[in-house]
């Protein structure tokens, strides 16, 4: 993701300063790896491999909630109330992502996050008056 990439996440905290010894093996030597890097550098590169960011997009979201309750008649006036909210929820496999806020949503055949706006909550409501 890019926002583990660029350390904008919570999961990159540890990354962001000081050095580390990553796991494996050393492919010159064949022996364990003991070469000392920086954790910046050794994160920015894992994310960089393609299959470190990927994810299932699969997602349930409940977009839109609006209740309407009908006053009673009133000198041959119709009036109710109404509430809505917008964007409640999003169940995602793929974490801290809304799917529908990607700019790859449709338009560039797949999925694909980068620097994209989360999609906001909103809520309201009114009076609606016919005569």
């Amino acid at each position: 993701m890019t926002m583990n990439y660029f350390g904008a996440t919570e999961e990159s905290l540890p990354y962001h300063e000081g050095t580390m010894v990553a796991d494996g093996i050393d492919m010159v030597t064949g022996q364990k790896n003991t070469k000392e890097v920086s954790k910046q550098d050794y994160y920015a590169a894992y994310y960089d491999v393609t299959e470190a960011g990927i994810y299932d997009t699969s997602f349930f979201k409940l977009r839109d909630l609006t209740l309407t309750y009908d006053l009673p008649k009133f000198l041959g006036i119709n009036a109710s109330v109404y509430g809505f909210v917008r964007n409640i929820l999003v169940w995602a496999k793929m974490p801290n992502f809304d799917p529908e806020s990607s700019q790859g949503n449709g338009n560039m055949s797949g999925y694909f996050e980068r620097f994209s706006v989360p999609a906001t909550k909103s809520i309201g409501g009114g009076l609606k008056i016919t005569f």
